[in-house]
């Protein structure tokens, strides 16, 4: 017992200061310390058995799509009659190879609004569930890098003040545009984002900025408030009561920073005025603390059924935290706001969460689960009840800026894939609700100098892609069964002593309708360029199946069909035109832009002009090769069955590397 103790306390020392421990919560601990969650059997064979998965629940799609573009309305949005650029028919050859299973799911869409359907049937935006519309109303601005000034761009404002009258003038064309177009190509999970304010709310000499343009919160609150009542009552007007009920709004972006009024931290803060010169300015969260009361009360009259939270708070993983304190001044604040008004006033708790990296500029999977613990202390004092509202990640993806070993932009290829799952485990095991990622499943690399390598299909603005690490993890989430009714899910994630600088886990799925079991397992190694093996070995009782009632006889290999997708570095597209080029002669050819024959980027990235006419050569080849690992295929492992348990040996994979196992009865 004293030693587990002592190793909870190594693991879990930096959230001692901010964490409200509670005896289930170390208890969980305890458990944790005592089972290792899952056992080793030598150096290359991880046991999975129903013992190291947590309880079932409802396979609930979480993740979600971080935000788009600015100007969204005037970008993929507008071309859903005539999708070349962003969109793709649904019934799209290549769709079907490519990603079979968001083609699946997107046929067996349904919609509240009747009107929309048979649009959305015909088009989608791959992987797009959630529109998170940031800098929506406005508020944007050109930087100008060589003198760090800022040109404003009022015209993509959504109000103007009449120079005559000084009246408040609505033009809300852009946003319908927006709201329209992703409606239509079936994402109507909408979450509204007031951050970037109009220029018309902030006197010229108290603006200042930021590098996603205007910075400044609103000079006259009241005033603004108006403006978000009104706004929310077109919404209503234009999409329905039911439908805008549904969406959710967020006051901000990361705005314990300089945006939507200064840092939180005391003191003045330097801002940069546009002009070249900086203004200093202070007081941010009792200026944030105002204004969020102000809009929540503008929302709720407009549409009160709908939810509402403050921004997504970055930078408050546990141990290094300065704005913490402020962050729960401003729960207390909530938690007497809402006294006040006798009614919730926040209807999520949201962070920003991106890779993290070590001493060794390694990029672990375990830290990503930090702040939500961070988040969730915030959440409890606003509410004054424990899991009152849901712990949302805002936005999650590769921190290309921090000084990683990795010094890929975007790491596409199986480390960056394996990296995304192990980082979701660790996220759902601190009761994330929802994960909103930024994307980067294609890559237009090849589409830009072979097109007609690229599927053939000339009339495609952009051509079609390949499909990254990150794709395969969400089409792997949809072949798991993810979003289906009667599908639920249970995971397991650890660092094993076998393995201590990795994340084993894995995520098992037991859909109650098809009568499948399913299971995606991750082997993620924190350095980029270490590969040791392991071999996964599942054992099968009646425990592992929700009811405790097996869907086929475990006694009886004939009975069950089981099959796999694999995605490694020799299935992975990415890194399969990374070895062919070093195979080339690599970086002394003049062929890769960096040495480091471990470095997978995007392919334009990783290669020069001279590597990229080459590989250019057997585009079609490589857009051939691509789909295969999307496809399951006969499992390649081994089966027997004792007592009453049905046993799985899988090939021995080097990491990373994802296994997706499905059982089904024959």
């Amino acid at each position: 017992v004293c030693v587990c103790v002592c190793v909870c306390m190594t693991v879990c020392g930096p959230r001692l200061n901010f964490i409200m421990f509670s005896t289930e919560f170390l208890l969980i601990l305890f458990v944790r310390c005592i089972t290792g969650y899952g056992e080793s059997r030598g150096d290359d064979t991880f046991l999975v058995s129903n013992n190291i998965f947590g309880q079932w629940s409802k396979a609930d799609m979480f993740w979600r799509t971080t935000p788009l573009p600015d100007k969204a309305g005037l970008d993929c949005a507008q071309e859903y009659k005539d999708p070349r650029q962003c969109l793709y028919y649904v019934d799209d050859p290549w769709l079907a190879q490519a990603i079979p299973q968001w083609v699946s799911y997107m046929k067996n869409l349904t919609h509240r609004k009747s009107g929309y359907r048979d649009v959305s049937r015909q088009v989608t935006l791959p992987f797009a569930r959630t529109l998170s519309a940031v800098r929506l109303l406005g508020g944007l601005a050109v930087h100008n890098a060589g003198n760090d000034t800022y040109t404003p761009s009022p015209e993509f404002d959504i109000v103007h003040r009449d120079p005559g009258t000084k009246v408040l003038v609505y033009n809300f064309t852009r946003v319908d545009e927006t709201l329209d177009g992703f409606l239509a190509f079936g994402v109507e999970d909408f979450l509204i984002v007031f951050d970037n304010v109009p220029y018309v709310f902030v006197a010229p000499e108290k603006r200042y900025y930021c590098g996603f343009g205007l910075g400044s919160a609103p000079d006259n609150i009241t005033e603004f408030g108006i403006f978000i009542h009104d706004f929310v009552e077109h919404l209503v007007s234009r999409y329905g009561e039911e439908a805008v009920a549904s969406w959710r709004f967020r006051l901000g972006t990361e705005a314990d920073g300089p945006r939507l009024g200064p840092p939180w931290q005391a003191g003045p803060a330097p801002m940069n005025d546009g002009n070249g010169s900086v203004i200093n300015i202070s007081n941010g969260l009792l200026t944030y603390s105002s204004l969020y009361s102000v809009v929540e009360k503008a929302l709720f009259l407009a549409s009160p059924r709908s939810k509402f939270g403050p921004s997504n708070f970055a930078a408050i993983s546990p141990g290094n935290c300065s704005v913490c304190p402020y962050l729960m001044e401003f729960g207390k604040y909530l938690a007497n706001y809402s006294e006040t008004e006798g009614r919730d006033v926040i209807g999520f708790a949201a962070i920003s969460e991106y890779s993290k990296t070590d001493q060794d500029g390694d990029a672990p999977a375990q830290p990503m689960e930090g702040s939500i613990y961070s988040i969730a202390s915030f959440a409890q004092v606003a509410t004054k009840k424990k899991n009152a509202i849901p712990i949302e990640v805002h936005e999650f993806g590769w921190a290309g800026w921090l000084p990683f070993k990795d010094k890929s932009s975007w790491p596409l290829g199986a480390f960056g894939g394996a990296w995304n799952v192990a980082a979701w485990l660790w996220q759902k095991a601190a009761n994330v609700s929802q994960v909103f990622h930024w994307g980067y499943h294609f890559d237009y690399s090849l589409a830009k100098v072979n097109k007609t390598g690229a599927g053939g299909n000339i009339n495609r603005t952009n051509g079609y892609p390949l499909v990254s690490g990150w794709g395969w993890s969400k089409e792997a989430m949809l072949e798991l069964g993810y979003g289906r009714s009667n599908a639920l899910v249970s995971q397991f994630v650890t660092n094993p002593s076998s393995h201590p600088t990795a994340t084993l886990g894995g995520f098992r799925v037991a859909d109650l309708a098809a009568k499948s079991l399913k299971y995606l397992l991750v082997f993620h190694e924190k350095n980029y360029k270490n590969h040791p093996s392991l071999r996964w070995q599942l054992t099968i009782t009646n425990n592992d199946f929700p009811q405790q009632i097996p869907y086929w006889n475990l006694s009886d290999t004939t009975q069950v069909k089981v099959s796999e997708m694999v995605y490694e570095r020799s299935s992975s597209i990415h890194d399969i035109i990374l070895a062919d080029v070093v195979a080339q002669g690599g970086y002394s050819a003049g062929l890769l832009v960096n040495e480091d024959v471990d470095l997978v980027d995007r392919v334009d990235k990783m290669l020069t002009p001279k590597g990229m006419a080459l590989v250019a050569k057997k585009t079609k080849e490589y857009m051939e090769i691509n789909p295969k690992a999307f496809h399951p295929v006969p499992f390649s492992g081994n089966i027997s069955t004792e007592n009453m348990a049905l046993h799985a040996n899988v090939k021995l994979c080097q990491a990373p590397c994802m296994v997706l196992l499905s059982f089904e009865k024959a």
